[in-house]
């Protein structure tokens, strides 16, 4: 009997981008194809060819429902009825680790008594048996250290996979495959809610985007303020680089959250990285391990980010940003 593999591609309502094709490439990747099938789970007001599409990155099979969806509570609802109905159950579910990803995956996972591993950066399949065992890695331990985890006593293992870590999407070549419309009673009463608290939050942009920066300028806690990152940006104007940042980073107010990089924020995965008063702790170095050549510039010759780094300079970043 063939493992059954079902990817949920649903990133925010109505979108199926290169995150959901990065988490099928990668799922159709951990077996032998002769022993998987790889279902994409799509939910929303989709074309029929472009989940067809699907096929050119893995997926044998689409499940579709065409409801749309304006809480994540309806998704893991109509998942779960999914779940229930499907002949050929999963033996994994893998989803995004985007806001609506998680709040799904964790609803889900309650729902059918699953375990639930988060914000994974690989997956590895281990034949035991005749079955296969799915290994996940993540940071633990206050993101010091990088642990293996497993489902054990359960048929049905689940994963957040973050994004941009499962890179090298090499298409398949397009094929028809079934896209299978699902159709079922899958209301539930819904709790009635009131708003709380709201506010705006207003966040100082930058103009070069993440997902096509060739470069990119990191800065860490070695960045003491607001008006330090003046020049660093003036010199990352000049040459068409983005700027991420380190947690610390994030809390002092700095930058917003949606540039942090490492565990707890994005990965990437440029050409050329370049580190500025960053220490080069675990959780950060999980975000960029994908990166091609990595500049590392801090006056602690000591740094745990020079082990990591390609070219190391030892000073203070002040005196190499304004030669740029």
């Amino acid at each position: 009997m063939k493992t059954v593999i079902w990817v949920v591609c649903f990133e925010t309502p109505n979108k199926l981008g290169d995150y959901c094709k990065q988490i099928l490439y990668k799922a159709s990747k951990l077996i032998t194809k002769n022993d998987v099938t790889v279902s994409a789970v799509c939910i929303g007001d989709y074309e029929p060819g472009k989940l067809q599409a699907l096929s050119k990155y893995g997926a044998d099979k689409v499940i579709f429902s065409q409801e749309v969806c304006s809480n994540y509570r309806q998704v893991a609802s109509i998942l779960f009825h999914m779940y229930q109905s499907e002949n050929d159950s999963p033996n994994l579910i893998m989803f995004l680790a985007s806001e609506w990803g998680k709040c799904i995956a964790a609803d889900l996972a309650v729902r059918v008594g699953a375990g639930l591993i988060a914000e994974c950066i690989d997956i590895k399949a281990q034949k035991e048996n005749n079955k296969y065992k799915f290994i996940f890695t993540r940071s633990a331990v206050a993101s010091t250290v990088l642990a293996q985890i497993y489902c054990k006593n359960t048929k049905l293992s689940m994963c957040t996979c973050k994004k941009n870590v499962f890179m090298g999407i090499d298409a398949y070549p397009f094929k028809h495959i079934s896209v299978q419309s699902w159709y079922g009673n899958y209301r539930e009463k819904t709790q009635p809610w009131r708003i709380i608290k709201s506010e705006l939050q207003v966040y100082e942009s930058t103009n070069v985007e993440l997902e096509t920066a060739r470069l990119v300028f990191g800065i860490g806690r070695g960045v003491c303020n607001k008006n330090d990152l003046i020049e660093i940006r003036q010199a990352a104007g000049k040459y068409n680089a983005a700027i991420v940042c380190t947690r610390a980073i994030v809390e002092e107010g700095i930058l917003e959250k949606e540039r942090q990089v490492g565990q707890s924020g994005i990965s990437i995965s440029p050409e050329m990285y370049i580190a500025i008063g960053i220490s080069g702790a675990v959780q950060h170095m999980v975000g960029i391990k994908k990166v091609k050549k990595i500049i590392a510039i801090n006056t602690d010759e000591s740094a745990p980010i020079f082990s990591y780094a390609d070219y190391c300079i030892i000073d203070d970043y002040k005196n190499i940003i304004r030669e740029l």
